[in-house]
Parts: C-alpha cells; structure tokens; sequence
C-alpha cells in the first residue's frame, strides 16, 4: 500500500474528523471541485484524499455517480463488533507469540478507548487485521454518530483505569489476565451501544 503526501494526509484527516462529527449528512455528496475550492488544493489532492476515507469506509464511491457519506443500517451494528472483537483477540495471540515492542500501548492507555484497541491491533505488527481494524472502527464510530438516539458512544473516562491495567499486563506478559481485561475493554465499548439500543427499545414500547 502506498504512502499518502503529507497534504493528502491531513487533508483526509480533517475530512475525516468533521465526517464523524456529523457534518456531513447520511448520503450527503461530497465533490472533488468544491472540496478544492473549499481547501484551496488541487484536484488530484483532493482525489487522492477521497480514496483514503473510500477505504476507511468513510465515503463511498460508485461508478457515474458522486461520492457520498454512506449511511450506515443499525443492522449492521453487531456484525462490526464482532469483526472488531475477532481482530483484537488475533492481535493480542499474536502480540503472546511474537513479543513484539508493546511500550506504545502503555501510552495509548490515556487516550481514547478506541485508540487503544486500534493501538493493540497496529503494535501486534500484522498487515492483514490492521486495515480490517481501522476500517470497522470508523464504520462503527459512523454508525454511533448516525443514530445518537439509540447507540452511544463509549465512556472513555470510565475505561482509564481498566486500559492501564491491560497495557501493564500486556508489557509483563500476563497474557490470561490481559485476555480478561480485552474482553472488560470490549465490553465497555461495545456496552454504551447496547444499553443505548435498551433505552430506544424501552422508548417504542411506551
């Protein structure tokens, strides 16, 4: 896979952070020539920017017709935990076999509880699970911002103490008591989706 240029990178950055702060619309379409006006970049930039968020799962584009914000079904939901849970349970295996240099999980563990996950998966050095990783977590950050009434975001705060506690147990290679502690982490991220479902469920049957 080829590196992005450093402008084609932070501009799929700040496209990519207001796509998940909900700037855009479900099915919004987003143009080539007015993302260049608007940044004041070139064409093929912006191009090369559209097919990085392409295949994060950010935009989608179809043949003879724009690029756009997917929207992203609640069905959907449980199948991108599950893709995510798969994955972090392989790279944990793979971090246990092939001991890899962890130090940037310890500092991953301040963050955000989906950084730290993504950290797991990028430090156990796979090039296969790493893009399934990213992609499905930013699908899965798309789809909360799309239903705020019924998903809700993870309680980062909440999940300090227990991502500290991962990170250590991972660097000291107490791999059964981090096993437990990854499934805490996906609980804790995967739980505010659920009880958000709860609340809206609760809510139809009023």
């Amino acid at each position: 896979m080829s590196v992005a240029s450093p402008l084609v990178a932070d501009l799929a950055k700040h496209l990519r952070s207001r796509i998940l702060a909900g700037e855009y619309a479900p099915e919004a379409k987003v143009t080539e020539s007015g993302l260049a006006a608007e940044y004041g970049v070139a064409r093929p930039t912006v191009r090369s920017a559209i097919e990085l968020l392409a295949g994060e799962g950010l935009l989608v584009r179809s043949p003879f017709a724009a690029v756009r914000v997917p929207a992203i079904p609640l069905s959907e939901r449980d199948e991108l935990v599950t893709v995510l849970r798969f994955t972090e349970d392989l790279a944990l295996d793979r971090i246990r076999s092939q001991q890899p240099d962890v130090r940037e999980l310890r500092q991953a563990a301040s963050g955000s509880l989906h950084g730290m996950l993504a950290t797991l998966v990028r430090v156990s050095g796979s090039p296969r699970l790493e893009p399934i990783h990213r992609r499905t977590t930013f699908e899965l950050m798309l789809l909360t911002q799309q239903h705020p009434g019924e998903l809700a975001s993870p309680d980062d705060a909440a999940a300090h103490a227990t991502m500290r506690s991962f990170a250590d147990a991972v660097a000291t290679e107490r791999f059964p008591e981090a096993s437990a502690l990854l499934e805490q982490l996906q609980d804790l991220r995967d739980g505010g989706v659920r009880a958000g479902r709860r609340a809206a469920s609760s809510r139809s049957r009023r």
